[in-house]
């Protein structure tokens, strides 16, 4: 039975570490463009697209067209008071119908249609901005499952190498047991360790499934397997990459926008001040018949060209508060944009210090494992020639498999932090490097 597990840890072993069987990041990355979220966010864009064409329809004409009909109860009469009495007069028909066709187009409107459209253009692209951010935060969430799932497949392994190694100082303590050498308490223990381990490998296998449940759910693809190293081009200085997120960044860029929107909300605010003129022309016809040739008491033609100004003189400096408030918005807009620049500084220097840290925990965790190797070696010929407890040889192996765990999640850190920064400096700036 042990040959057997032996051999399924040979080819579990293969499986895992085989360049071909899985998904590779890069395959990963590309597949978010088209899951539902990435679907969604563009539809909303789309949208807001739609929006700003329409918006725009308000610096051009309108032509609109008009019918009326009306029945009337009674006949319109007017009445005469004479020396002679009161004389009845019918002064129209009890049926009139009326159509027209008019043009209408406002001159000026205190600038308001065209901060409407200057909001309407922002929104639209902060809608756009918004796909790009969410693509940043799906690569990163991936990228630091992918790294996670790396590392527990590296602890698996490792603990299926501590058992291995279990099952040879059992098969020997069984003898020496045999042989009473060995107490049975020294036996169970090794028994014990072994039992432990095995729930620890069941506990792995759980969390790499649902870590590649999650990835199939964020990249909208089923993936079984990953395959292939988690790449990362070469990091530039961090002066460079906050530079580079100044520029890309989407979610900075959409506070940008939104500055630009809270300016146009001034100028809409401020619109209120001035006088809106407009024009209008109009073919109206008027009569008892569909026919609109009249009605016999008045002429059927009704045209005109009209101009039509309104302009409020005093609303009690409602206006003028309004005007503020939009001040204060857009003077608030501006604070959080320097906020936020300094906030994604911030965040790029510490991620660069923890990424600095982890290495250093890297070369001393691998001289842990070293030391962890030679220990268990020393032991097992300890335990070997009878100077060391079955107890001291499992505490051997179980501390070997935890440094070699301890390496493995370092090493999975370094990796997604280094893609952290990348994406820190933003998404387009990341696939550029990455060539995506």
């Amino acid at each position: 039975m042990n040959k057997r597990y032996i051999l399924k840890v040979v080819v579990y072993f293969a499986l895992i570490t085989t360049t071909s069987y899985g998904t590779t990041y890069k395959q990963i990355i590309r597949s978010i463009s088209s899951t539902p979220a990435i679907k969604s966010a563009k539809l909303m864009q789309s949208a807001s697209k739609e929006l700003f064409k329409a918006t725009q329809g308000a610096n051009y004409p309108t032509l609109d067209a008009h019918i009326k009909a009306i029945w009337l109860g009674d006949t319109p009469m007017a009445y005469s008071h004479t020396t002679a009495g009161v004389i009845p007069m019918v002064v129209g028909s009890k049926r009139k119908y009326e159509g027209s066709l008019t043009l209408q187009y406002p001159i000026f409107s205190g600038f308001a249609i065209s901060a409407k459209i200057e909001q309407a253009k922002y929104k639209e692209q902060i809608a756009r901005l918004k796909v790009i951010d969410l693509q940043r935060n799906l690569i990163l969430k991936v990228s630091e499952l992918y790294s996670s799932i790396k590392a527990m497949k590296d602890i698996l392994l490792a603990q299926y190498q501590a058992r291995i190694a279990l099952i040879g100082a059992l098969k020997k303590a069984t003898k020496m047991y045999q042989n009473g050498l060995i107490s049975p308490s020294e036996l169970y223990n090794i028994k014990a360790k072994s039992y432990e381990i095995d729930a620890l490998i069941a506990q792995t296998k759980k969390q790499i499934a649902q870590m590649l449940n999650t990835l199939s759910y964020l990249s909208g693809k089923k993936i079984k397997n990953i395959s292939g190293r988690l790449y990362s081009p070469p990091l530039p200085k961090i002066s460079t990459l906050i530079n580079q997120a100044y520029h890309y960044r989407a979610d900075l860029r959409i506070i940008q926008s939104k500055l630009k929107i809270t300016q146009a909300q001034i100028t809409l605010a401020k619109s209120n001040l001035y006088p809106h003129i407009g024009v209008q022309a109009s073919i109206k016809y008027q009569g008892d018949t569909p026919k609109l040739n009249g009605d016999g008491f008045s002429n059927a033609n009704h045209n005109y060209l009209g101009l039509d100004m309104s302009w409020n003189l005093f609303n009690a400096t409602k206006d003028l508060h309004t005007i503020e408030a939009s001040k204060f918005q857009h003077l608030a807009t501006a604070s959080k944009l320097l906020d936020y620049r300094r906030y994604i500084a911030n965040n790029i220097k510490n991620t660069k210090l923890d990424l600095d840290t982890f290495y250093i925990q890297l070369k001393s965790m691998n001289m842990r494992v070293k030391a962890q190797k030679e220990y268990y070696k020393l032991i097992k010929g300890r335990f070997n020639n009878k100077l060391s407890s079955a107890d001291e040889l499992s505490r051997a192996i179980a501390n070997l498999a935890k440094a070699k765990a301890q390496v493995a999640s370092i090493k999975a850190q370094i990796s997604s932090y280094k893609i952290r920064l990348w994406l820190l400096s933003g998404v387009e700036n990341f696939k550029r490097h990455l060539k995506l």
